[in-house]
């Protein structure tokens, strides 16, 4: 089970990356920058090209799973640095949203392993049922995070337009 956690996880953190790396890309293509994403994927296949083969020699499929996410992290960093070059703040927000997004996933962790011995303690039939009961405490868990945001920003956004 653990194997099978690390091989999902890994590459999520390489997709939350991705998403972050498209929101600068699409903000210098706006500004007629092209070719920063250009470069940005360039780091990522030198990056897939030097860290997968790096991560594999030295601890065999989780090296190379490492590896492939690294890629995503090299391919961040220069569009990072062609935002900052161009005077788009991302960073900033960047790490607000990874944050929400750890604390997120921490808290829906935690009410798993509060609601599955629960719900083994209740004997829940037919099993689906617990199951679904599970999934509804980790979602409502999680979900919280994401409406707190939410309200912090609306409120945020009706003090500067009022």
């Amino acid at each position: 089970a653990a194997s099978r956690t690390f091989a999902t996880d890994t590459p999520c953190s390489g997709v939350w990356l991705q998403l972050l790396e498209n929101a600068n890309g699409t903000a210098l293509l706006a500004l007629g920058q092209p070719k920063w994403i250009a470069a940005a994927n360039a780091a990522k296949l030198v990056g897939i090209l030097v860290l997968i083969p790096l991560g594999y020699a030295q601890f065999g499929f989780p090296g190379a799973v490492v590896g492939f996410a690294g890629s995503e992290l090299v391919r961040y960093a220069i569009s990072v640095l062609g935002a900052y070059r161009h005077k788009v703040a991302c960073l900033r927000q960047d790490l607000e949203f990874s944050a929400l997004v750890v604390a997120t996933t921490g808290f829906g962790l935690l009410a798993a392993r509060w609601i599955t011995p629960s719900l083994h303690a209740l004997a829940v039939r037919p099993a689906r049922l617990g199951t679904g009961l599970e999934g509804l405490v980790i979602a409502l868990c999680a979900s919280a995070g994401w409406g707190w945001t939410y309200l912090v920003a609306r409120s945020r956004q009706n003090k500067h337009a009022g």
